[in-house]
C-alpha cells in the first residue's frame, strides 16, 4: 500500500512519476514538458501499487499527456496526447496481450474499387425513396436472386461486392442452422401425446404460429418502412417528391 500524502498547493506530476518508478521499477523517460505541471490530488487512504499507474495516467490526462510505451521494451515516455497517432505503430510480437485489431485496406483512388465519385452518385433519387431503393436491393439479395429499382445503379464494384456476400450470408447463414434444427428434431424419441401436449392442428397453436410471424415481421420491416414507403407517402401527398438534388415539385391529382 501506498500513501498519498500530497501539500494543499498540489503536487508536481514529477514526484508522481518518482513514485510510480521508484515503487514498481518502470523506467519513465520524459521531458522539460511537464516541468512545472501541478494537479490536485486528494487521497485520504491508502492506495495499492498496482493503482500507481492508472493514477498517473489521469493526472497526466488533466495535462494533455499520455503515458505509453518506449522504443525499449519495458520502458515508458510521457508524450503530449496529440502525438499519439503518430507515435502508434503495429505489434509484431504474437504473445502481445491485443485486445482489439484494426485492419485498413486502402483502396486506390480511381481504381476499380474506389471510383471517382462520391458514394451516392449511383443513386437515381434521394430521400426516403433512395433509402427504399437501398433497402430494396438488399433485402431482395439476400431473399433471392436480387433485383433492384429503376431508380439506383447496382453494377458497380461496391454493390456488386455487398450484394454478392448477402447472397451467399442469405442462403447459407439460414441453411445451416435450419439444417441443425430438423436434425436435432430427427433425432427426438417419440413421446406418447398427453395433457401438456399442444396440439399442432389446433386454434391455440395456428394463432400462436400466425400472431409471432405478424410480431416479428412488423418489428423486422415496419422501422425500414416507416422511414421509407411510409413517409415517402404522405409527403407525397403534401407535393413533395425526392431527387438527388431534392427539389420539390407539385403533384397533379
Amino acid at each position: 500500500m501506498v500513501t498519498m500524502d500530497f501539500p494543499a498547493e498540489g503536487v508536481e506530476i514529477r514526484t508522481l512519476v518518482d513514485i510510480v518508478t521508484k515503487r514498481l521499477g518502470i523506467p519513465i523517460l520524459y521531458d522539460e514538458t511537464i516541468a512545472g505541471k501541478k494537479i490536485i490530488l486528494r487521497v485520504p487512504i491508502a492506495v495499492p501499487e498496482s493503482a500507481l499507474p492508472g493514477i498517473l495516467q489521469s493526472a497526466l490526462r488533466m495535462k494533455g499527456l499520455a503515458l505509453v510505451d518506449a522504443e525499449q521494451p519495458g520502458w515508458k515516455q510521457i508524450v503530449p496526447a496529440a502525438n499519439l497517432a503518430a507515435l502508434a505503430r503495429p505489434t509484431t510480437n504474437p504473445a502481445d496481450n491485443v485486445s482489439a485489431i484494426t485492419l485498413v485496406i486502402p483502396f486506390a483512388k480511381g481504381s476499380y474499387w474506389n471510383p471517382a465519385g462520391p458514394a451516392i452518385a449511383n443513386l437515381g433519387n434521394g430521400g426516403p425513396h433512395g433509402l427504399s431503393e437501398v433497402l430494396y436491393a438488399f433485402t431482395s439479395a439476400s431473399e433471392n436472386n436480387g433485383s433492384a429499382f429503376a431508380g439506383i445503379t447496382v453494377n458497380t464494384p461496391w454493390y456488386d461486392l455487398t450484394l454478392g456476400l448477402c447472397m451467399l450470408f442469405g442462403r447459407f447463414l439460414f441453411v445451416i442452422p435450419t439444417l441443425a434444427i430438423a436434425g436435432s428434431l430427427a433425432r427426438k424419441k417419440v413421446v406418447p401425446t398427453s395433457a401438456g401436449t399442444l396440439p399442432t392442428h389446433g386454434p391455440l397453436f395456428v394463432g400462436l404460429l400466425v400472431g409471432t410471424v405478424i410480431v416479428v415481421g412488423a418489428l423486422t420491416f415496419f422501422p425500414a418502412l416507416s422511414l421509407g414507403a411510409i413517409v415517402e407517402h404522405f409527403l407525397m401527398h403534401q407535393g413533395t417528391l425526392f431527387t438527388m438534388s431534392s427539389v420539390s415539385f407539385p403533384v397533379w391529382s
